[in-house]
């Protein structure tokens, strides 16, 4: 991580001289705040610094979320003069997510509905009082994450993972809405069903949406939670009404995706604070009287779009466990299409360069397979292996840290207790099989593999978080075994999903192990994430964006404009 990456946190005390940063203080700012606008005043803020536009810079988030918020004159001076103080208006955040969801708890939990509910922010004193909560909610969630001394640099690297990656997903920015939706869409239509045939009936039954009314709804709301579209109502009502033939659907759709503050107040009250991220997953819009409903937290919505169908299916005939090992082969299925793409069968080449769900025994007699294996120079492979999983979200924070990498051994390594293989654990089996030379391919056309990429393919995107690659790769290192001498593997790479579709539709001159070689040369700790990676590097130029994916937006835009306002049928 370089200091480029590094910005600071307004203090309150930097713009309210003697404001401490505790809970008793929140509580006094929480007390002039009418519930309903403060959380959507929090929405609409989080919209303009977490919502989709990459173009857009940290400075420039910053700039329209304090201009929204109206601040005083002396306000602006002592932000102004902070700003100066610690390298420039682009390197603080006055606002970001976590900050905000911090804050949003706090409000449904403690807040009421005030008098003039509705208009309350029209008063200075009541936006003053926002932006000390705020700024009071970070320094929260900074001791919350980090303790009140912060975190050690002498702190083992293991140790402090849960904090790292709820730091990097609570500062981070949503993912591109037509690619989650388009990729959604073909998982769900396309790949699921080669495996569980009556996913969308049991869709249909379980929501009253069939598939392509369920994204053609999704898609239609993410315009409200675009970061670059500062003159866009962010609120839409809860139930619409007309003539239109989609009136009902959106209804449902709203339905489904919704809860009021009450039940998130509710929920926050019977769970541990940082497991409310369940609730929203599961419902990310808010749901206000008066008609009006906003998506409340845009990263989750719309991360959602791959992967909340397979949520709304719940059957006492077909266990969750079951149900994920599907969507898993379903993942699979997609992942290995990417690569074909990109590698083709023939393609003037003497031999296959990429082949899939390769099977194997060890000199052990242990039986392994093998995603994919890419064989482009001919002592070279990569050996893939791709899982879609997700940790729970309770493990994360826990105040044991072991509980963390229990639960990533249990869905990415090799799990002690129950004794499964998973992730690099598997890889560790079949590229320690094929360096060692005790297996080499159905037809011994690995023989004369010398060197070995292996990677591990993830669907969750959060498990790019910088520090995961290394402790996933010292476990693979642990499992491995002996590594002849001449022979070479390399640290295990983890890519994500949207990793894969921008190498894969990359320009024709870029070789995917070439990629991997310059990776394990720059980072041989794997202490960055590839997506990082490629935003230093030369590969910048050279990645694009799925051709497929873009495709597939560009079709759902106009399809879902047409029949949301009833000129197409459904």
């Amino acid at each position: 991580m370089n200091d480029s990456d590094v910005a600071l946190l307004v203090t309150a005390s930097a713009l309210f001289p003697g404001t401490p940063a505790d809970e008793s203080a929140l509580l006094t700012q929480l007390t002039q705040l009418s519930r309903d606008d403060a959380l959507c005043i929090c929405a609409k803020l989080n919209a303009i610094v977490s919502g989709f536009a990459p173009a857009r810079s940290l400075y420039e988030r910053q700039d329209e979320a304090v201009s929204f918020l109206q601040l005083t004159l002396s306000e602006k001076f002592a932000l102004s003069d902070y700003a100066k103080r610690h390298g420039g208006p682009d390197r603080i955040f006055v606002f970001f997510r976590g900050q905000l969801l911090e804050l949003a708890r706090a409000i449904a939990v403690h807040c009421q509905n005030l008098p003039g509910d509705g208009e309350t922010f029209n008063d200075p004193a009541v936006r003053s009082a926002f932006l000390r909560a705020a700024l009071i909610a970070s320094e929260l969630w900074q001791a919350r994450l980090f303790g009140a001394a912060g975190l050690s640099v002498h702190e083992p690297l293991r140790q402090v993972l849960g904090k790292f990656r709820k730091n990097v997903e609570e500062a981070s920015q949503a993912p591109h809405p037509g690619f989650t939706t388009s990729r959604g869409w073909l998982l769900f239509t396309q790949y699921l069903p080669s495996h569980l045939p009556d996913f969308t009936n049991r869709f249909e039954q379980a929501t009253g949406l069939t598939l392509r009314q369920y994204f053609v709804c999704a898609f239609h709301l993410t315009g409200h939670t675009l970061a670059d579209r500062p003159g866009i109502e962010r609120l839409f009502p809860t139930r619409f009404s007309g003539e239109l033939p989609y009136v009902g659907v959106l209804n449902r759709f709203i339905q489904l995706q919704s809860q009021t503050p009450d039940d998130w107040a509710q929920t926050l009250r019977g769970v541990p604070v940082d497991s409310g991220y369940r609730s929203l997953r599961e419902r990310p819009i808010f749901s206000f009287d008066r008609n009006r409903s906003v998506v409340f937290e845009p990263s989750l919505y719309l991360g959602n779009l791959s992967s909340a169908p397979l949520f709304q299916v719940r059957s006492n005939n077909m266990p969750m466990d079951k149900l994920f090992a599907l969507f898993g082969s379903a993942f699979e299925d997609y992942a290995t299409d990417l690569l074909r793409r990109r590698f083709p069968s023939g393609n003037g080449m003497l031999h296959q360069a990429l082949r899939g769900n390769l099977e194997g025994v060890d000199r052990a007699g242990n039986a392994f397979q093998i995603d994919a294996l890419l064989n482009i120079e001919l002592t070279t492979a990569s050996i893939f292996e791709m899982k879609a999983s997700w940790l729970r979200e309770e493990s994360i924070l826990a105040d044991d840290p072991e509980i963390f990498l229990t639960e990533i051994r249990k869905k990415y390594s090799y799990d002690p207790v129950g004794k499964t293989r998973k992730g690099v654990a598997q890889l560790a089996r079949s590229v320690g099989a094929l360096i060692r030379g005790e297996w080499s391919g159905p037809d011994r056309e690995y023989a004369g593999v010398t060197s070995v990429f292996p990677v591990l393919l993830v669907f969750d995107e959060r498990m790019g978080t910088p520090g995961l690659g290394q402790f996933l790769e010292s476990e693979f290192r642990t499992l491995l075994g002996a590594v002849p001498s001449g022979r070479l593997v390399h640290p295990v790479t983890v890519l994500t999903i949207f990793d894969l579709e921008h190498l894969v539709w990359g320009v024709e001159s870029l070789s995917l192990q070439a990629f991997l070689r310059e990776y394990s040369a720059a980072d041989h700790e794997r202490l960055s994430s590839v997506h990082n990676f490629i935003s230093r590097s030369a590969f910048l130029n050279q990645v694009g964006q799925s051709e497929l994916l873009e495709e597939l937006s560009a079709g759902f835009m106009e399809e879902a404009r047409r029949e949301i306002m009833g000129t197409s049928s459904t």
